[in-house]
């Protein structure tokens, strides 16, 4: 499910699925981002610098993926984009830290296109 993060990159959920006389609902979509950790975040920080964050919304429901020293990933949800400083809303965990360079997934939904 997108809002838990349990997807293989590039796969999309539908949420709000369309009934007649609805809107047309909402997709999400799994996204292997190009941005990566630009400055060190070390543990308990809630603001990570990124090399870009075209895509990066704090929209409800979107997760992001930031990648530990340790190669496992930190799951949160973005609460704000300020340039390329993201704020989330679970601290990096005691005595982990996000390394200058690593990897960035983040989720999307996306209202469906008109038919």
């Amino acid at each position: 499910k997108c809002t838990q993060g349990f997807w293989g990159t590039g796969d999309t959920w539908m949420r709000n699925p369309p009934v007649v006389g609805s809107s047309l609902g909402e997709v999400c979509t799994a996204v292997v981002s190009s941005a990566t950790t630009a400055v060190q975040a070390i543990a308990g920080a809630t603001t990570v610098t990124l090399s870009s964050t075209t895509g990066i919304t704090s929209a409800a429901g979107n997760l992001i993926g930031i990648e530990l020293d340790n190669h496992n990933y930190l799951w949160t949800t973005v609460t704000n984009v300020v340039g390329a400083v993201i704020t989330i809303a679970n601290a990096i965990p005691v005595g982990r830290t996000a390394d200058v360079g690593e990897r960035i997934y983040y989720t999307q939904w996306s209202p469906l296109a008109n038919l």
